[in-house]
Parts: structure tokens; sequence; C-alpha cells
């Protein structure tokens, strides 16, 4: 007996879609495994870091909260969840309103994940400085926290979800 397949039409922008979601998942996974935050110092003109990258995965309390790096943690994962299963299950081609749904909840996910650091900081800013005078010298010094690699890959990730997003949308044509 000859199995029949059923013929769906391609939606214009969906192929192309299901290459931003694949892009989304890799920069969210791989964002996973880079420092997130980091703290610089300067004295005198001369800069250095105050402390060591903050990670996601290291959770000394030091200078960032623990419950909020989790929190960042939980958000990528389930994002991260969510475009593997999508990609993996080629949704694009077989449930393309559900595909267009969870583009959508991803990249809304991961804008939570970005924003949730600002709940990081112990007492430094997460992004911006602070001046200080030293009582002994009258130098002021300059603390300046700033977002590295990994929280910059996870916000490229969530651009490549919202792409994903847009290009799957009714009437949009293929780019």
């Amino acid at each position: 007996m000859e199995e029949t397949q059923i013929e769906r039409p391609e939606e214009p922008g969906l192929r192309r879609a299901n290459w931003f979601a694949l892009l989304a998942f890799v920069l969210a996974a791989t964002s996973l495994i880079t420092p997130w935050w980091g703290l610089n110092a300067t004295l005198d003109g001369v800069s250095g870091d105050l402390v060591e990258p903050v990670w996601l995965w290291d959770q000394t309390g030091e200078v960032a909260r623990v419950w909020a790096q989790w929190l960042t943690i939980a958000l990528l994962a389930l994002a991260i969840l969510v475009l593997f299963f999508r990609v993996a299950a080629s949704s694009w081609r077989h449930e393309p309103a559900r595909f267009r749904r969870d583009m959508g909840r991803s990249t809304l996910v991961l804008l939570a994940a970005c924003a949730s650091c600002w709940l990081w900081p112990v007492e430094f800013p997460f992004w911006g400085s602070r001046s200080y005078v030293d009582n002994v010298t009258g130098n002021p010094s300059l603390v300046s926290g700033a977002p590295h690699v990994g929280w910059e890959i996870a916000v490229v990730a969530m651009l490549a979800a919202a792409v994903a997003w847009w290009l799957s949308k009714p009437g949009k044509p293929s780019v």
C-alpha cells in the first residue's frame, strides 16, 4: 500500500525563519558558557578588573545575587528548550502557527533573561559607573559595571528569535 503525504503550501519566509530560530538556539546555548558581567576600576588613569568577570554558573554571591543568577539561568533554559523543540520538530513546516507563537514567546523570555541581569548587582551598577573619592590621596576612583560577551550573545539570540517571529508572520515576503 502506497503512503501519501499531504502537501502543505509553504508560506513565504518560513524556511528562512527556521534558520533564524536555529541561530537563536545556538546563540542562547552559547551564552550559557560565557561571562555575563564585569566590574572595572580606574584610579589615576589606570584601569583593570575589580573582580573576575561574573559567569552564570559562578555563584559566589560576592558581587552578584545568587537568586538573580538562577532566575536568568531558568529563563535562558526555558527559551533554549522551546527553540530546540521547535527547530528539531521542523515546526515551521508542520505547525506554522505554533512556530510563530513560540518564536514570539522565546523572544520575550530572552528579553526577560537579559533584563534580569539588572537584578544581579549587590552593590555596583550592572551597566554604568560610580565615582569614589579616596580618603588618603584625594584622587577619585571610578568603578564601572558593564555587560560581557555572554549578555551580548543573549541579546543577539533575542534579536534572531524576533526576526524568526517576524519572518513567520503570514503574508511576509521571502527575503
